[in-house]
């Protein structure tokens, strides 16, 4: 794919002609798994009022969330919006392909670290240290240091919720 160029294309299928790991940042809003259609317009004609056509398609989401872990670099970020309603949805999907920080949109302030408890998670809030060390690994528990790092090394595997106006930042 070329730079500074608009592709009028399936978005699944353009993602896959991009190189892995090749991506510093997706800021994206894909469909939201509920049927969305709107109802605010006088011409009840308009193509706005109609569903769009895959929003509610768990698999799409899948694929999506797949292609954008593969083609993010390490230690890159993806801002993804979705219904409050789906959630769990996405946050599962987004776990199966490895990542390890979710934002709880319910508390902004929080953010979830995947970890291997009863809960799946635990919550970080501002000043709390993350150990990032081994994002994929099914057995780590204890990521969440509460206002101090739990371990200390010499890598750079330890990060801190910041707090901001609106919500806390990993």
């Amino acid at each position: 794919m070329e730079l500074d160029v608009i592709y009028n294309m399936d978005c699944i299928e353009g993602m896959k002609s991009i190189p892995d790991e090749s991506i510093d940042l997706i800021v994206t809003d894909p469909p939201y798994l509920m049927s969305y259609k709107t109802g605010y317009r006088k011409d009840k004609s308009h193509k706005f009022c109609t569903e769009i056509a895959g929003d509610n398609n768990p698999k799409l989401i899948a694929d999506y969330i797949r292609e954008c872990y593969r083609i993010l670099k390490n230690d890159s970020a993806c801002y993804m919006f979705c219904n409050t309603n789906k959630v769990d949805v996405f946050k599962q999907e987004l776990e199966a392909v490895g990542t390890l920080c979710a934002r709880n949109y319910k508390d902004p302030k929080c953010v979830a670290i995947r970890e291997a408890t009863k809960q799946g998670y635990a919550e970080a809030y501002p000043r709390d240290s993350v150990n990032l060390e081994h994002p994929n690994s099914k057995t780590r528990r204890g990521r969440v240091g509460k206002e101090v790092a739990q371990t200390l090394t010499t890598s750079c595997n330890q990060a801190v919720v910041v707090p901001s106006e609106k919500e806390a930042i990993v």
